[in-house]
């Protein structure tokens, strides 16, 4: 059969047959992880829910993948397989099997719904059944047979193959790939035909954010980046000029000061993007740390640190060295105490409008004795020359539910202060300082310290996306 050669339905099914053994293999539910994560990527599972994605998040079988406009994510799958997603894509694992060999139970059904992916297959399919693989389109599904390849789909879906060989089918018929070729698909009732125009599925801008490593914006991250997953690879980022707030254990204060807010500081990055720390540009470094933990236990549905291109959130306990007001300060802070922040790209604010936002990332609330975890939340926000906003965080801490409430109007600039109410428990009033962040006012991050009428101060840091915005008041 040449590569241009078409083929009946009763022989649609061309499998793959490379095996890439660098996955651990072993007695495991997920389908993968993520190796590589840059801007918001979430996942949406069979249920509805959608819960934010980092790096070393794993995916399960049934769960769709999505990347926002200036996103990237790459899955490493139990098989071994890679598929690096392009921004603005959505990846559905639909029915994923692999019990660490290729024993003929093994299985990788996959969507692509829109967006652009590149891959490079694993074991699955490497044994006696050819229709363990497949990934299916809304122009044509994809059958392979030990290959790398790209894909773009839009009105259209265009494929390049990399190695190996590809088949594409759909009703109109059938077209085999060898490496070096492309094929094109109007639509799922018009047969694949051969083309010179490679699919491309670009990088994401890395916007305005610098690096220091020069080379990151000419040269973005590889699509596989075998030292991802130990800090390789990526480079320490530096973005400037953002806004930030900061609440902290009481046994952390310096004089008075429990909440610190600036503006003009810097957001660090590590190599790994999963650790964020925030120098003041006023009054010094408050949250760089020597001997410092970030805390990623996840208790709850939503991230507990993280950076999703537009706003990084993170608490820090152990041993804390900051400076602030020329002052430095050793502290040992226990597991339950830290320091709580988020810090985000300044903020192109909107003259006149309506927004909502929905809670998508919270650091793990604390008392000093106990760690919760935050449970939902909501933004609701006028834009223009009265501004005004109301919201509510809600969060599980000592095994009782609170929900803080917390409202402003009139504040001046991208940054607010306002003091809130606290119910549950014995209730009690609360300290907030926020901020918006991104195109359009896209997040909001703020920062708490609470006072319970009959326990412990609290404090904890949340992130809010924009879900809704409209140049109509309601």
């Amino acid at each position: 059969m040449t590569p241009q050669q078409r083929f009946k339905p009763a022989r649609q099914a061309l499998m793959l047959a490379l095996i890439v053994a660098a996955f651990p293999l072993g007695a495991q539910a997920s389908a993968g992880r993520l190796d590589f994560v840059f801007g918001r990527v979430t996942a949406t599972g069979v249920d509805g829910k959608e819960r934010l994605l980092l790096k070393g998040d794993e995916i399960n079988s049934g769960e769709a993948v999505n990347t926002a406009p200036n996103a990237r994510a790459q899955i490493r799958f139990t098989d071994g397989a890679f598929m690096s997603l392009q921004p603005s894509t959505t990846f559905k694992v639909d029915d994923y099997r692999f019990a660490g060999k290729a024993d003929g139970s093994e299985k990788g059904f996959f969507s692509l719904v829109k967006g652009g992916l590149r891959t490079i297959t694993g074991a699955i399919g490497h044994g006696k059944n050819r229709d363990a693989y497949q990934v299916s389109t809304p122009a044509a599904t994809i059958g392979i047979r030990g290959t790398g390849y790209t894909a773009k789909l839009g009105n259209s879906l265009s494929v390049s193959v990399g190695e190996g060989a590809i088949a594409l089918l759909n009703n109109g018929g059938a077209l085999v790939l060898t490496a070096g070729q492309t094929g094109y698909v109007k639509d799922f009732n018009t047969a694949p035909q051969l083309t010179f125009e490679k699919a491309s599925a670009p990088p994401a801008s890395l916007g305005s954010q610098s690096s220091t490593n020069t080379n990151e914006q000419k040269n973005p991250p590889p699509e596989y980046c075998s030292g991802c997953n130990t800090g390789g690879g990526l480079g320490t980022k530096t973005i400037t000029g953002v806004t930030g707030v900061m609440s902290r254990s009481s046994s952390l204060a310096y004089g008075n000061t429990t909440i610190a807010t600036d503006t003009g500081g810097t957001l660090v990055l590590d190599d790994s993007m999963n650790r964020v720390y925030y120098q003041d540009g006023t009054s010094g470094t408050i949250t760089s740390f020597t001997g410092a933990t970030l805390d990623k236990t996840s208790s709850g549905s939503y991230a507990p640190y993280g950076f999703d291109g537009i706003v990084g959130w993170g608490r820090w306990y152990g041993t804390l060295t900051y400076t602030e007001g020329g002052v430095t300060t050793t502290r040992t802070a226990s597991s339950a105490e830290g320091m709580h922040g988020v810090a985000g790209l300044p903020a192109t604010m909107p003259t006149v409008g309506y927004a909502s936002y929905s809670l998508s990332g919270a650091t793990n609330p604390t008392d000093g004795t106990n760690v919760g975890y935050g449970t939902g939340g909501s933004i609701s926000v006028y834009f223009g020359s009265s501004p005004s906003l109301s919201g509510n965080y809600s969060y599980h801490l000592a095994a009782t539910n609170y929900n803080l409430t917390f409202s402003a109007s009139n504040w001046s600039g991208s940054q607010f202060t306002t003091s809130g109410s606290i119910t549950g428990g014995s209730g009690g009033s609360a300290s907030v300082h926020g901020f918006f962040a991104g195109s359009n006012a896209e997040r909001i991050g703020m920062s708490f310290q609470g006072t319970i009428s009959s326990g412990p101060t609290q404090n904890g840091a949340a992130v809010y996306s924009q879900t809704y915005y409209s140049h109509t008041v309601p």
